[in-house]
């Protein structure tokens, strides 16, 4: 399923027929459709999956000490440091010394935004029908009307978070390669 995929199962959802191509011209229901798979998208990305987290990754200072983060960064842990060093936007910035000049080489655990056609099958499904039910709530009016039933929901949740337990890394004594902590 790529992007013009997803937005057409969300758009079937209210009645309206499929788009061929998400260049050109938008309507106003097309463009909310986008823009709410974005937010999804995002949101579902923010609490760091297999797919889209690194561990010990490296940030090096630029000329001037200052270290930029990648510009699909979401979320960024220095474990093998204090808590002096925080994200401000795409920079990181020394709360300690009130500095953006860090000057040296860190190691962070780092959680990316992936283009939605970058994702995995298992990841997109459980996207789309959050978004759909947010789609179709927005257009009809109505938070009581879905799109995909809760259950559905919920079971596409589940699976994602089953192959997040097969492929996470995890081991017997709770530790996990992605030292990033988020709640499932």
């Amino acid at each position: 399923m790529d992007k013009l995929d997803a937005i057409n199962v969300m758009l079937s959802h209210i009645a309206q027929a499929p788009i061929s191509s998400l260049e050109g011209h938008k309507t106003a229901r097309i463009a909310m459709a986008e823009d709410i798979l974005e937010q999804e998208s995002a949101s579902v990305q923010m609490l760091g999956w297999f797919f889209n987290s690194e561990s010990d990754y490296p940030l090096h200072p630029d000329e001037n000490g200052e270290i930029y983060l990648p510009k699909n960064t979401l979320r960024v842990s220095l474990p093998y440091e204090s808590d002096e060093y925080v994200q401000h936007g795409l920079k990181l910035y020394n709360k300690t010394r009130h500095t953006y000049k860090i000057g040296r080489t860190l190691k962070a655990d780092i959680v990316k935004q992936l283009d939605f056609d970058a994702l995995p099958p298992i990841a997109k499904s459980y996207i789309v029908k959050m978004a759909a039910n947010k789609f179709v709530a927005k257009v009809k009016g109505s938070k009581e009307m879905y799109a995909f039933s809760q259950a559905e929901v919920a079971e596409a949740k589940l699976a994602l978070e089953e192959a997040e337990a097969n492929t996470g890394n995890y081991s017997a004594l709770g530790e996990y390669r992605y030292r990033l902590k988020r709640s499932i």
